[in-house]
């Protein structure tokens, strides 16, 4: 059998690699010689692994195959991954949850989650000071509560997760998709808190310079909103290039009209 050298085509480098049991199907799969080259390296490391049996988060195993962090974040959703191929399992590793940031400020079965950092400080402050069904709020860092939605299977107290954020296309996007990871593993629905969102389409003053957005895809982002009213007001501004910060819901205002936003953290 010849010896795999980097010149050699894709199909025969991987006819050349003596594969371990797991990786039998490299041999005849069409593959690239970088892709060869990553299930080498997965192979060394299987047959050099032994009886070892840690398990360690998907960074710290792809830094010890690769000396960079994030290659298995690059390779999980290629052709490499899948039911016959690799898996987190076979790498004895998996995805850790980003750590939601929580406060707790009451008893009540509510998590009330909210974008950004400001709006979050203001309403712990509004709601330490009032009776409501909030038990604990959280800052879900933007983008970051995609993932650490699923640390909230670590508040066994939570029954219902309520979301605030940005009307804009992030804003929406964010909890739509959290919300989807939560139903998957089972986790309390989030759902807009739809006192919050009233309140800040009241009060907000729409700003220019996002990028338009197409119908279909505005009906679908303002439709996480579920009510009638709020999801045209909403759909019209994406449509228009327009949104609207939350941080419009300040301090002040939230303690001006509290009657009106809080019927649902209750």
């Amino acid at each position: 059998m010849p010896q795999p050298t980097a010149t050699m085509p894709a199909a025969a480098l991987a006819l050349a690699v003596p594969w371990r049991p797991d990786l039998a199907w490299a041999a005849t799969a069409r593959l690239t010689v970088g892709q060869v080259g990553v299930l080498q390296v997965v192979n060394t490391w299987l047959r050099d692994r032994g009886k070892d049996q840690d398990v360690v988060p998907l960074r710290e195993r792809s830094l010890e195959l690769f000396g960079y962090e994030k290659r298995l974040d690059t390779l999980l959703n290629t052709a490499l991954f899948g039911p016959g191929r690799l898996t987190l399992t076979m790498l004895r590793t998996f995805r850790s949850r980003p750590p939601l940031p929580v406060r707790r400020i009451g008893d009540g079965p509510i998590l009330l989650v909210v974008e950004n950092a400001d709006t979050f400080d203001s309403l712990r402050r509004t709601l330490a000071a009032t009776s409501s069904g909030v038990g604990h709020i959280a800052w879900g860092a933007g983008a970051a509560f995609e993932a650490s939605v699923l640390s909230t299977a670590e508040l066994p107290h939570v029954r219902d997760v309520a979301y605030f954020g940005d009307l804009d296309t992030d804003g929406l996007r964010i909890p739509a998709s959290a919300a989807l990871s939560a139903t998957a593993e089972n986790l309390p629905t989030v759902r807009p808190a739809h006192g919050l969102y009233r309140l800040l389409l009241d009060h907000g003053t729409p700003q220019a310079g996002q990028v338009t957005v197409e119908t279909e895809r505005a009906a679908a982002l303002a439709s996480w909103l579920g009510e009638p009213a709020a999801t045209a007001a909403v759909e019209d501004l994406l449509l228009r290039g327009l949104r609207l910060p939350q941080e419009a819901v300040s301090a002040r205002l939230l303690a001006a009209a509290i009657d009106s936003w809080i019927a649902d953290l209750r």
